[in-house]
């Protein structure tokens, strides 16, 4: 079941934002990456202290959706063909 379907009655008033740490990369080249982390923890808290319980938050970096599923569905397509090429025909195997 989808995230939105299970925790919310109206999938239609669904609010998608997207928030930037201001020079992150300036700070993990830096200062290095745990203290980047350190400021996305503390944008994540600051966010949360305004809102819900019924807002979910993730982190998703700088993808377009759209194209990291197309990427995905490519290399899926991409591991069967090689599994068929070395005349395996499923991840499965049969119990006897």
């Amino acid at each position: 079941m989808m995230l939105k379907e299970k925790h919310f009655n109206d999938p239609e008033s669904i609010a998608l934002f997207n928030f930037d740490v201001n020079n992150l990369k300036y700070i993990n080249d830096n200062f290095g990456h745990e203290y980047g982390d350190e400021l996305i923890v503390k944008a994540a808290q600051s966010i949360h202290a305004v809102t819900s319980d019924r807002v979910f938050g993730f982190r998703m970096g700088e993808f377009d959706v759209e194209e990291l599923f197309k990427q995905a569905d490519e290399l899926m397509y991409l591991d069967k063909k090689a599994c068929k090429e070395k005349g395996e025909t499923s991840h499965l195997r049969s119990e006897s």
